[in-house]
């Protein structure tokens, strides 16, 4: 489905023409002004129209009595464990900052007022923030090998040849009846509130989006969403970003839309008039049996408003500082020899086993593109809490020389533990617990050690792990991207991304499956042509997502939508309704496979407008 930002952005642009455009018959001036009266009163209701097909959509998570363990019950359940647990690696990462930020401040200001108090305080920290990193580990693993499955992204049942009988929600809403859900949402909506009108009025545009933004997805992706699942999720958030990037206000977020929609449902329940409307609406364009339920809207809204909070929390801690004071005019007072490194280079910090081929940045992958292997080790952080445990013991043999440096001895813990074949060989396993030692510094220890090289040695590492810390929660946030649980920070210089935001291939129909689609969505498909071959989209040469509702293309989403706006307005009958994951091309109507969806040429049948 496309992505709730352009559905945004497509329903903002339909609701400006809405209010340019001007008729000569009064009776449809009237009720272009109610529309947009309507939509101005109530902007919530506008957004859940606007947002109705992927209310429907996860209406109905896990609701059969399959066996499946797929859909959005499972992607919400995954992505809400894996916000929790990013919460805790964020956490982490903050907390090492103002460990760091103590630690630096008492030994370059050893005399400082509670200095001491400072000192011991961060030392136990740090020490409880590597035990905290191990409880973290096991919770990364399951996450990590759940989301490489992909199951959260489950098949369409048209590519199994199944009935529709036997469709979930989510698919049958795209392909079926959806101009005729949205008549009846106007005949429904009239006679209750204006609220009401204004979810009509968000459910045209929704379906105008759909219509022209999936031929433009299909044409960036190789096919539609029953072929390439997995790149058509990757391309459908990469959108969303630019959009966010490109057309929309700052306010435009997950969460302002999650806002929103909660003031028509609080506490979870959709508000009565909406959820009748909705409800009897969609009965009526599907012709459901009374004694067949229909999908909770209440459920869906709900899930919808928790979908958009959890897109919304996985943001970036603040790059972690150089260290404070005079420490780095300390460090690299000397260039040509830099403060030396207490952990060699060659340890696995970020545990890779082989390095990403994906060069990693901001929270952003490059130019490169990933491959099995990258996903998986994405978001791999055994090597980072090696390192924090490292550290750990590191801190505990600086404190307990603190002492003896005082004295002008040498404490051969601490160079026991720098100078020693420890870090050669497999770092510690970071399952264990720590036992959390409590320094008890005094002044005068601080003193003799606040200009010492072990004390730039530790304040340089400490940097040196945050640092790696940071770049850990890049590529974990890299993974969930790529694992399409996430959208994209941004979309500009990543190739990765920005190839679903610009067409750059010319149309040639929609190609098979790739064989193994995990290992190859990021890349456009290289098999052979589905046939009978189809134009995906009117769209041109180099044309960004906002073609498509610009109004400068053939097929333009607020076009479709005003003309469906005005037919209903002049009182027409529906004549066809389109296939909204334009699966067939651009602009192709409701459809069946007459026969297998498999064979070559795959034979069609176009549905009459009645037909579910």
């Amino acid at each position: 489905m496309i992505e709730y930002r352009w559905l945004r952005s497509i329903h903002v642009s339909f609701v400006g023409a809405l209010e340019q455009a001007a008729f000569l018959e009064p009776e449809l001036e009237a009720r272009r002004q109610a529309a947009v009266d309507a939509v101005r009163d109530a902007p919530a209701a506008a957004l859940l129209g606007a947002f109705v097909h992927h209310v429907i959509a996860r209406s109905d998570d896990d609701d059969d009595d399959d066996d499946d363990d797929d859909g959005d019950g499972s992607e919400l359940d995954l992505l809400a464990r894996a916000s929790a647990t990013w919460s805790r690696g964020r956490e982490l990462a903050e907390r090492l900052g103002s460990i760091r930020a103590a630690l630096e401040s008492a030994l370059e200001n050893p005399t400082a007022p509670n200095a001491t108090g400072t000192f011991d305080t961060a030392t136990v920290q740090l020490q409880q923030l590597a035990n905290d990193a191990i409880a973290l580990r096991a919770d990364v693993d399951v996450i990590r090998a759940e989301a490489t499955t992909m199951q959260h992204l489950p098949p369409h049942p048209r590519q199994d040849d199944l009935d529709v009988s036997r469709w979930r929600w989510r698919d049958r809403v795209i392909a079926r009846r959806g101009d005729a859900f949205v008549r009846a949402l106007y005949r429904n909506a009239e006679p209750a509130t204006p609220r009401c009108l204004a979810a009509a009025i968000g459910a045209t545009s929704a379906y105008a989006a759909h219509a022209s933004g999936s031929a433009y997805l299909n044409h960036v992706v190789g096919g539609p969403r029953r072929l390439h699942r997995f790149r058509d999720r990757l391309g459908s958030y990469s959108i969303g970003s630019w959009v966010s990037s490109n057309q929309s206000t700052p306010t435009d977020t997950p969460t302002r839309f999650a806002d929103l929609l909660a003031t028509v449902a609080p506490n979870g329940t959709l508000d009565p008039d909406l959820d009748e409307v909705l409800t009897a609406s969609l009965r009526e364009a599907y012709d459901l049996p009374a004694d067949v339920s229909a999908p909770s809207m209440s459920t869906g809204v709900e899930r919808v408003i928790r979908h958009l909070r959890l897109l919304d929390s996985f943001t970036m801690p603040a790059a972690p500082a150089p260290p404070s004071g005079g420490w780095m005019a300390l460090a690299w007072s000397d260039p040509a020899n830099p403060p030396a490194h207490l952990v060699p280079q060659d340890l696995d910090v970020v545990g890779t086993d082989n390095g990403p081929a994906v060069q990693i940045g901001p929270g952003e992958p490059g130019p490169g593109a990933p491959g099995k292997s990258d996903v998986k080790s994405a978001s791999e952080v055994c090597g980072v809490i090696a390192l924090i445990l490292l550290v750990a013991d590191l801190v505990q043999a600086f404190v307990r020389c603190i002492v003896q440096w005082a004295n002008d001895e040498t404490c051969t813990f601490w160079e026991n533990m720098f100078l020693s074949m420890l870090f050669e060989q497999d770092p510690p396993d970071p399952r264990e617990q720590r036992e959390v030692w409590d320094p008890q510094s005094t002044e005068q220890g601080l003193t003799a050690i606040g200009t010492s090289p072990q004390a730039l040695q530790l304040v340089m590492l400490l940097f040196d792990l945050h640092t790696q810390m940071f770049e850990t929660l890049a590529r974990a946030r890299t993974f969930l991207v790529i694992t399409g649980l996430v959208v994209p920070e941004s979309t500009a210089s990543l190739p990765l991304y920005e190839q679903f935001t610009r067409i750059s291939v010319e149309p040639f129909g929609p190609h098979l499956e790739e064989p193994d689609p995990e290992s190859t969505y990021h890349r456009y498909p290289a098999t052979e042509v589905e046939e009978p071959s189809a134009a995906p989209s009117p769209y041109t040469h180099g044309a960004s997502p906002g073609v498509v509702s610009d109004g400068s293309a053939a097929l333009d989403g607020r076009t479709i939508a005003l003309s469906l706006w005005s037919e209903i307005a002049h009182g027409a009958d529906g004549v066809v309704n389109l296939d909204l994951d334009a699966d067939r091309g651009h602009g192709h109507p409701a459809w069946e496979a007459a026969g297998s969806v498999h064979g070559a040429p795959v034979r069609v049948r176009i549905l009459d407008y009645t037909e579910q």
